[in-house]
């Protein structure tokens, strides 16, 4: 019998030559194909982050001052914090240093209720309005129940610039009818003699406010929300995932709501800053805005340009939540009144982030 004969050395190394190629390839176009997917579900998970923190702060600017406060107290920022400042008192989250903090306010937890009678420090609030109209008063039942403290926004007639901000000490069900409902309502408030009493009225000394009592027409409670980015203080190495949050606290005041958590409601993580301008109508001016804390001109003055809130300017910037290999984020020089420098916030701990920005401008309404 022949003896079959197999391959030469040179045509194994051909061969091997030729399969070491292909796996080659292969494995780089796996690679390429695998940075493309990470990149795109990175992209992705970074553009809903923004839709989220977006749709908070824009509802937050929009519904700010409802019930009647005033423009000049339904908003507030506090501009790039300090190193080592907080959110409130001590026990409270840290704020990331040179971010803003967007303060809100507004009775945006309920309805402004219509008043029927009063008597001292007493409000006396019927199921049945003057004109007819049924009103819940078990909310504004429940609130002095829950939670001591409650700050409550009492208002004129509709269109009146009068009100003023006092604390709920109690609220007693004077009647009930056949479904249990509550049909008349005696609440109890003061303006004096507590910490938050005295701070409500610090805070409401910003309202046009008429002599006695006789302006009182509607009454609500009166909510505080802040904005901010949250400091992660439980990484002691790598990159520190920050998170955009949000905290309730007694208005005007330092104190952290009895109901809200101590470390705030996170809204979306790996949040890099968060900067807010104003713009404010110039009354020689019709027409004209000068911004304050940022805008297209950065401002000269450290206080608020004279004339009413016209517009308030909201820039959000986060990362993605892992780095990427052979990525390197553009430079970014400022957001607002917020300057990076030469590294721009580009990099953290010598890794690349992939970034996304949304900025948007919310006209502020007369409530």
């Amino acid at each position: 019998m022949r003896r079959a004969r197999g391959f030469s050395l040179l045509e194994l190394m051909v061969a091997m030559a030729l399969a070491t190629s292909l796996l080659v390839g292969l494995l780089v176009l796996f690679e390429t194909h695998s940075g493309v997917t990470r990149r795109q579900s990175l992209t992705v998970d970074l553009e809903q982050s923004l839709r989220i923190a977006r749709h908070a702060l824009t509802r937050a600017c929009r519904v700010a001052g409802w019930g009647g406060l005033p423009a000049s107290l339904a908003i507030e920022v506090r501009n790039n914090a300090a190193p080592g400042e907080r959110i409130g008192d001590p026990r409270s989250p840290a704020v990331v240093p040179e971010t803003d903090v967007l303060i809100v306010r507004g009775v945006v937890e309920g309805s402004m209720l219509e008043i029927s009678a009063l008597a001292p420090e007493t409000l006396i609030l019927s199921r049945r309005t003057e004109g007819g109209a049924e009103q819940p008063l078990e909310g504004l039942l429940a609130a002095a129940g829950d939670v001591p403290g409650e700050a409550l926004l009492v208002t004129g007639a509709r269109g009146s610039a009068s009100c003023s901000i006092v604390e709920l000490v109690s609220a007693v069900a004077r009647g009930r009818g056949v479904s249990g409902e509550v049909t008349e309502l005696a609440v109890e408030y003061r303006t004096s003699g507590t910490a938050l009493a005295d701070g409500y009225r610090r805070l409401s000394a910003a309202c046009t406010r008429a002599r006695g009592s006789d302006w009182m027409r509607y009454v609500g409670v009166l909510v505080e929300m802040r904005y901010f980015v949250r400091s992660d203080e439980r990484q002691p190495g790598g990159w520190a995932r920050h998170q955009l949050a949000r905290s309730r606290f007694y208005p005007g005041s330092e104190r952290p709501h009895a109901e809200a958590p101590r470390a705030g409601v996170p809204l979306v993580d790996n949040a890099l800053d968060l900067q807010v301008a104003l713009a404010f109508s110039q009354p020689d001016d019709p027409g004209a805005r000068r911004w304050h804390f940022g805008g297209p001109e950065l401002p000269v003055a450290p206080v608020p340009p004279e004339g009413p809130l016209e517009l308030v300017g909201l820039s959000i910037l986060l990362r993605g939540a892992r780095p990427l290999r052979h990525y390197v984020s553009p430079p970014l020089a400022r957001i607002e009144d917020r300057w990076y420098g030469e590294v721009g916030a580009a990099t953290s701990v010598g890794r690349s982030f992939l970034r996304a920005r949304s900025s948007a401008q919310i006209a502020v309404r007369s409530r």
